[in-house]
C-alpha cells in the first residue's frame, strides 16, 4: 500500500484536498438535515388526506352479501 510520502503530491495539496471533500460532506449531511426537517414540517403543517386512510380497509365493501358469487 503507497504511503503519502510515496505520492507526487505535496502535503499543502494534500491537506487541501481534504479540507474540501471534508466540506462537500459536511454541505451534504447539512441538506439531508434540513430535507428531514421539512418532511417533518410538512407532515406535521400539511398532511396527506391519505394519512387518514386505514391501514385494512374493508376489502368486502361493495361485494354482494352471499360472497359465494353468481348462485
Amino acid at each position: 500500500m503507497a504511503t503519502i510520502a510515496d505520492l507526487d503530491i505535496t502535503t499543502e495539496e494534500l491537506q487541501r484536498r481534504m479540507a474540501e471533500l471534508t466540506a462537500e460532506a459536511e454541505e451534504k449531511a447539512r441538506r439531508i438535515r434540513e430535507g428531514e426537517a421539512a418532511e417533518m414540517r410538512h407532515l406535521l403543517h400539511d398532511p396527506d388526506p391519505d394519512s387518514a386512510t386505514p391501514a385494512f380497509p374493508d376489502l368486502r365493501k361493495g361485494t354482494s352479501k352471499s360472497r359465494g358469487g353468481a348462485r
